[in-house]
């Protein structure tokens, strides 16, 4: 069996990558697809906690506007 610093390091690089790295690639791909998915009229809450309707999606500029209030035509970009 191998002795010294070299079998701690590996093990502990796999349990960071099992704890850490593993499920933020996940949690990024997921994102991105759902992302991908938006369209008008759909229902979204942001980051923020407002909620609001896609009124516009610009792929190219990674740009999405919402309408957030009815009574005021309200958008935010």
């Amino acid at each position: 069996m191998l002795q010294g610093p070299l079998p701690l390091l590996i093990i502990l690089f796999a349990v960071f990558y099992f704890i850490i790295m593993r499920p933020h690639s996940r949690e990024q791909s997921r994102r991105k697809a759902m992302l991908a998915a938006v369209k008008k009229n759909d229902r979204v809450l942001t980051i923020g906690g407002i909620y609001g309707v896609v009124t516009n999606v610009h792929r190219e500029a990674d740009e999405v506007t919402l309408k957030v209030d009815e009574a005021t035509n309200t958008s935010s970009a």
